[in-house]
């Protein structure tokens, strides 16, 4: 029998939010610990939901459930919350008989009060108690911002290929299953890191320049010594010293060719460094084309995605849509509790004089003063039924549809990233059958909404930070690094 400690500890920090991303932050998304674990990601379509899923076809494999932690992305975490789940999970891991591997579930680039690499940190710390042998194999996202410790004190990385992120549940699949071969003796885990000198913007791995580098990396796996490639886009909104891309190569016991693969690929990513571009434009201009457009339009709020940390409370593109007369619109979410509750009150079928969004900081622009029809409310707990995070449960606290002049907006008591239609399903609504749809999200609501939208535009609205790398600020990031440092 071997035994195999699981656990989850996942924030995304956008350094140029104020505030704590606090213990109730990761309360309100997930905060568990040992047997409320399986039973709570069982069947779930994300990474902790595959290692399980994988490890649980052995019946000689024991799981260790230890320690689930995950925080909708914002700002630095609380050192209380990074000492807390350290804690559990070190106890797990220390009073543990005879542990053979541990799988992990990182997002990669969480930046604590006081610690700038949490995830490494926290590795240094596993690997300090377990030794050099037991094979630690991690999941991570996307944007993880690869650093030294990480790569010292981890045996494989995984993060996702894919933004929208699409391949959790691979990811995690790929990680435990690569566990499994390491324990079977079937592989000798090879890795290898390098970073580049490139900051990369929030742009999709499905076009060009980012899916060059995915053809280019699948190509490399056909080979049998190579266990994966990947490419790390990094989030360039934690500003630490080792933000940036990052090349990871994984080989079945040849050091060499993992050497040579990731020199080649970080040599072309390095070429194509000046195709890493954002394409977005102003409000008024995004919706006088959704306006003009047959079919139906995605309008992308991507700086105001609670998803990267935003408030989630801008007001300009639903201020220009009630400007321009927009009609058979919806929008999801504007995150207002007060309003949801001015809702709940007054009850379905009330038209409420309402002070909307634009309360968390004057840049997010005014609140929408109007009055509004409250068409349902509801609990606002429903599951994702698409591709990205199936089956995981939203809980967006008390939500209200409402109405005001032609637009219909959900108004919700937490933040949310909308990604999934089901938010608008659940609330009554059927977003194929209208013309505008306004999404705070970056880039993932690309791949649900992508099947049946016309049009989707990303829309450069005003904000509490900007997504333009040159005007934002970094500090602490290592120089020279494009596009800060143009050579």
């Amino acid at each position: 029998m071997k035994t195999i400690l699981i656990a989850e500890f996942k924030q995304e920090t956008n350094t140029f939010i104020a505030g704590h991303t606090t213990l109730e932050d990761f309360m309100a998304r997930n905060l568990l610990v040992g047997d409320e674990i399986l039973p709570y990601f069982q069947g779930n379509k994300n990474e902790i939901g595959a290692f399980i899923s994988v490890l649980s076809k052995r019946d000689d494999i024991l799981i260790i459930p230890s320690v689930a932690a995950n925080a909708l992305p914002g700002p630095i975490v609380k050192r209380n919350v990074y000492d807390y789940v350290r804690a559990l999970l070190l106890e797990d891991i220390q009073k543990a008989e005879a542990l053979d591997g541990i799988l992990l579930s990182f997002h990669g680039a969480m930046v604590v009060e006081g610690i700038e690499d949490p995830e490494g940190s926290l590795l240094e710390d596993i690997r300090y108690i377990v030794g050099d042998t037991i094979p630690i194999c991690i999941s991570m996202d996307f944007h993880a911002n690869i650093t030294k410790k990480m790569a010292e004190n981890s045996t494989l990385m995984f993060p996702f290929r894919r933004y929208p992120h699409i391949d959790m549940y691979e990811s995690g699949v790929c990680a435990a299953e690569a566990m499994l071969g390491i324990l079977d003796g079937k592989i000798q885990p090879v890795m290898r890191t390098k970073k580049l000198h490139i900051l990369c913007p929030l742009i999709t791995s499905d076009e060009e320049p980012y899916i060059d580098f995915l053809n280019a990396a699948t190509a490399f796996e056909e080979d049998n010594d190579v266990i994966s490639v990947s490419v790390s886009a990094g989030f360039p909104y934690a500003d630490i010293s080792a933000g940036g891309m990052c090349v990871i190569v994984q080989t079945n016991g040849n050091p060499a060719k993992a050497e040579q693969i990731a020199k080649t690929l970080t040599n072309m990513i390095d070429e194509a460094k000046h195709q890493l571009q954002l394409n977005i434009i102003p409000p008024a201009q995004a919706v006088e084309i959704a306006i003009a457009q047959e079919g139906t339009t995605v309008l992308a709020d991507v700086v105001d995605n609670p998803g990267a940390g935003s408030p989630g409370d801008a007001t300009e593109i639903l201020h220009e849509l009630i400007r321009q007369g927009a009609q058979n619109a919806i929008f999801a979410t504007m995150y207002d509790p007060q309003v949801a509750e001015q809702a709940a009150k007054a009850g379905p079928g009330a038209t409420i004089q309402v002070s909307l969004g634009g309360k968390s900081d004057p840049r997010v622009g005014p609140s929408v003063i109007a009055n509004a029809y409250v068409k349902s409310v509801s609990d606002g707990i429903f599951p994702n039924k698409e591709v990205m995070s199936h089956g995981v449960l939203n809980h967006l606290g008390t939500t209200a549809v409402m109405v005001i002049d032609g637009v219909t907006v959900i108004v919700a008591s937490n933040r949310y990233q909308p990604w999934d239609p089901e938010v608008f399903r659940a609330n009554g609504i059927e977003p194929t059958e209208t013309s505008i749809i306004v999404l705070k999200s970056s880039i993932h609501y690309r791949a649900a909404f992508g099947k049946f939208a016309t049009t989707m535009i990303a829309v450069n609205a005003p904000n509490v930070w900007t997504l333009d790398l040159q005007d934002l600020g970094i500090k602490n990031c290592r120089r020279p690094i494009y596009p800060l440092d143009k050579e």
